[in-house]
């Protein structure tokens, strides 16, 4: 097929997510042939540096043939099979290696196909636990404000985001919005990592009281630890998740992580629960669980919690599932994946251009048109303003971080924007050379498009 029948169709037929296709009327789809390492091929040929990792998905790099040789030789085995009485050899290989890498009391696995589906079964489990164990007014849920944990109406309902979330608002359950904790600034004025920052005093004396409100009604309490991604980049410390998971286990509410984009090394650590100093009742993972290869989603849980799902088959029973649970090619190519983590010492290979990266943001934050800088592990995002020496934003409706992205494709780059963010979320394989590249054309990009909208 041309590439010309190509574009014909998706621009007549197809419906892309997160896209006004109004905006896109006199722009033909580029076409994606074929994917190495860190680049993505067109049909004509041309490369472009993946620097969102397709979606946050993309872990060791495209077509990495130990990843492409585990799907073969699974499908050749064994292709699906349902997973409701009956179990297989990748799953069970799986849950075993991962209980190597998480907390002992993170025990129970529960399988499904992506990261919304994994928020949806926690926040069920969790609101089942209460009424399993007859415990009355314990149905509420706690959320960052901006939180973004997906797209179903449970995952919508603790989200933060009107942009996203707004125009549903009659179908989603009511929860409790708590304040994001704002991070300190560097003394460049960035924000930069703060992780290992102490939790400001208001904003641990907000969350204190929010507890004293509403601590009694909750049975959950979800956040992303450590980066709000969809939120835009947003870091913040880990002293403040674990003044947050005292409160909660001293009221009893469930603390639900979702690393479905923080999981599998990107901020550094192999989950950033490691970074915290915290384990949660609930772990919710996807993207990267299978280095960007299949869909897969499990919801990690203690034996305490499912103990309270054992019982009477009508009335305990969690009655949820998917037709591709622990879908055996899936799983079998994320054990692959977590195996490379330690053959080829991922998250050790990955200090030094982490540290290059960061300095080269950090830099990035003497231009004018940089309003601010964060960055965690191979995570990142700028600010990009009018002029910060001047405190001018661009208005809305110039789109700024939209011109960034489509003219960053004619360099060879991916930057899609988050509103007039730009952000990269790099592969794992990334190295020293391709980062000062990837930043050098990036900052380009941006300096070239602001200078001539600004």
């Amino acid at each position: 097929m041309t590439t010309k029948k190509i574009q014909a169709i998706d621009s007549n037929h197809i419906w892309h997510p997160f896209t006004q296709h109004k905006d896109f009327e006199n722009l033909e789809p580029l076409v994606i042939e074929r994917a190495r390492g860190i680049f993505l091929y067109d049909k004509r040929g041309k490369r472009y540096y993946d620097t969102i990792a397709s979606w946050w998905t993309n872990v060791h790099g495209h077509g990495h043939p130990t990843l492409t040789r585990a799907v073969s030789r699974q499908a050749r085995r064994l292709d699906h099979v349902n997973f409701s009485g009956f179990t297989h050899r990748p799953a069970c290989e799986l849950v075993d290696a991962l209980m190597q890498k998480l907390p002992p009391q993170l025990q129970k696995f529960f399988f499904s196909d992506n990261g919304s589906t994994a928020i949806e079964v926690a926040l069920k489990m969790a609101f089942q636990f209460f009424t399993n164990q007859a415990i009355e007014g314990r149905h509420g849920f706690a959320y960052l404000t901006n939180a973004y944990h997906g797209d179903t109406l449970g995952a919508m309902s603790v989200g933060g985001i009107d942009q996203f979330h707004k125009v549903y608002d009659a179908l989603r359950f009511s929860a409790q919005r708590m304040d994001f904790p704002t991070p300190p600034s560097q003394p460049d004025g960035s924000t930069g990592n703060v992780v290992n920052s102490p939790a400001s005093a208001e904003s641990i004396e907000k969350l204190r009281q929010f507890f004293f409100i509403h601590g009694s009604s909750l049975c959950a309490v979800i956040v992303e630890p450590l980066i709000q991604c969809v939120g835009g980049m947003q870091v913040y410390c880990a002293a403040w998740l674990q003044e947050l998971a005292q409160l909660a286990r001293s009221h009893q509410v469930f603390v639900i992580f979702d690393e479905v984009a923080t999981g599998f090394g990107r901020t550094g650590s192999m989950f950033a629960l490691n970074q915290c100093g915290v384990t949660p009742d609930f772990l919710c993972v996807s993207k990267g669980i299978t280095g960007g290869l299949l869909p897969l989603a499990l919801t990690i849980t203690s034996k305490s919690v499912a103990q309270a799902f054992e019982g009477d088959a009508a009335t305990k029973t969690f009655f949820h599932g998917h037709s591709y649970t622990a879908n055996p090619i899936s799983c079998a190519v994320a054990l692959a994946s977590l195996k490379l983590f330690d053959k080829e010492h991922t998250l050790e290979q990955m200090i030094e251009p982490a540290k290059i990266f960061a300095q080269l943001l950090t830099h990035s934050y003497e231009e004018d048109h940089i309003g601010d800088v964060r960055h965690l592990g191979l995570i990142g995002a700028v600010d990009i303003v009018k002029s910060k020496s001047r405190n001018q934003s661009f208005a809305p409706d110039v789109h700024i971080g939209q011109k960034i992205y489509r003219k960053s494709l004619k360099h060879g780059l991916v930057l899609r924007p988050l509103g007039d963010s730009i952000y990269w979320f790099l592969p794992l394989s990334v190295n020293k050379k391709q980062i000062k590249e990837i930043m050098k054309r990036s900052l380009d990009v941006i300096r070239h498009t602001v200078a001539e909208y600004a």
